[in-house]
């Protein structure tokens, strides 16, 4: 019973260390060294044993591995995971380094080297930069790269990340939201260095408003998607947006020649700010938050009604 229940944890990829170590312990001494299966429980009995912080089981089963394979390369991996819950960092680079130089496309030896260096405090965005140009299409490290840039609060180095992991990944609501948070962070930015940045052709607070919009779109009642498309289509309906600088001298009559849609994104961004009241109200369930969020929203919709006024007395004028 213990082969059949350790063998659908290792199927189903579930990692319960507690119930691994009593049901495989028993095969540390019994294991052959020429079943597969048994040498799948050992390895599966290393990993839990380091889960639970029991260094010696796991240097046990390691040690038992390397009598009978001791040039292999999935036997070297448990010796680094091994090293790095000692804290021997210097030796689980070493060994790292080595299984990179027997191959250099080890995917797993790369990001251990990350994982150090991040431990460490070692110039971590470098590392994870060096693995993603062997590596472009993983987005799950575009997603950390994101994660070490806000923590750095590099929201443009961020927003690149993000950008990225949108592409590999465009039906994640999740990454669409923290990409329009980016961008308006980005867009309210005082400083000179992000002003004179051209991110691109469309307006920073109208890329956070498309994005929010999408995440909506994916994840219907999503809150936090709600509550930034509510912010960045308050801004798009009450402050000019700037124009991009490629259509700066471009007439209306081109572009009504050229087919390229007029679009009022002052009356766009009060739909759209409409919209986000309407679905926060229904989907904020506490009656406390909902009470504040609905004054917000109402504050929002006067100042947007103003700003409204305010641009058709100056077309009368």
């Amino acid at each position: 019973m213990s082969r059949i229940r350790l063998n659908y944890l290792r199927d189903q990829k579930l990692r319960r260390p507690d119930e691994v170590m009593s049901l495989a312990l028993p095969f540390l001494q019994s294991a052959s060294l020429h079943s597969e299966e048994d040498l799948a429980i050992l390895e599966q009995l290393c990993i839990a044993s380091l889960d639970v912080s029991n260094f010696e089981v796991a240097e046990s089963v390691v040690t038992r591995l390397e009598s009978r394979f001791e040039d292999s390369s999935r036997v070297m991996r448990l010796r680094g995971m091994v090293y790095e819950a000692a804290q021997n960092y210097t030796a689980a680079t070493e060994l790292y380094k080595n299984l990179l130089e027997k191959n250099p496309s080890n995917v797993f030896a790369r990001k251990r080297l990350y994982a150090i260096k991040k431990s460490q405090n070692d110039n971590p965005v470098e590392a994870l930069l060096s693995y993603l140009d062997e590596n472009n299409a993983d987005v799950q490290a575009w997603y950390e790269l994101s994660d070490l840039y806000l923590g750095l609060a590099d929201w443009q180095g961020a927003a690149f990340a993000l950008e990225e992991c949108v592409l590999l990944d465009p039906l994640s609501a999740h990454l669409h939201t923290l990409l329009g948070e980016c961008y308006y962070t980005l867009s309210n930015s005082t400083s000179e260095a992000v002003l004179a940045k051209n991110f691109t052709v469309e307006p920073l607070i109208l890329l956070a408003r498309r994005h929010f919009s999408e995440a909506l779109n994916l994840k219907r009642g999503d809150i936090r998607a709600l509550m930034g498309l509510a912010l960045a289509s308050k801004v798009s309906a009450t402050e000019d947006i700037p124009q991009p600088d490629n259509s700066a001298n471009v007439s209306l009559v081109d572009k009504l020649k050229s087919g390229q849609p007029i679009v009022d994104e002052q009356l766009v961004g009060a739909k759209l700010h409409e919209f986000a009241a309407l679905e926060l109200s229904k989907n904020i369930k506490d009656g406390k938050l909902k009470n504040s969020v609905d004054a917000y929203m109402k504050k929002g919709a006067e100042e947007i009604k103003i700003a409204m006024a305010n641009k058709e007395s100056k077309k009368d004028v």
